[in-house]
């Protein structure tokens, strides 16, 4: 899966929680947002892989209520 294809499926499951609401969209989102993460983000090295993801996740972020 390239990086525009998980961008994309990240921010459609970020609208489908944000509409339903339900406990299934959170957890698609949040598995979609974490992945997201993994490439953003090295954790062995903690360093930052990919800049664009990174953006990517900071624009994809819910705030807390």
């Amino acid at each position: 899966m390239t990086l525009n294809e998980l961008v994309t499926v990240t921010e459609q499951a970020r609208d489908s929680y944000r509409r339903r609401g339900t406990a299934l969209s959170k957890a698609l989102y949040e598995f979609w947002y974490v992945l997201l993460g993994v490439e953003a983000f090295d954790q062995q090295k903690l360093k930052i892989k990919s800049p664009v993801a990174l953006v990517e996740m900071y624009r994809l972020a819910i705030n807390a209520p």
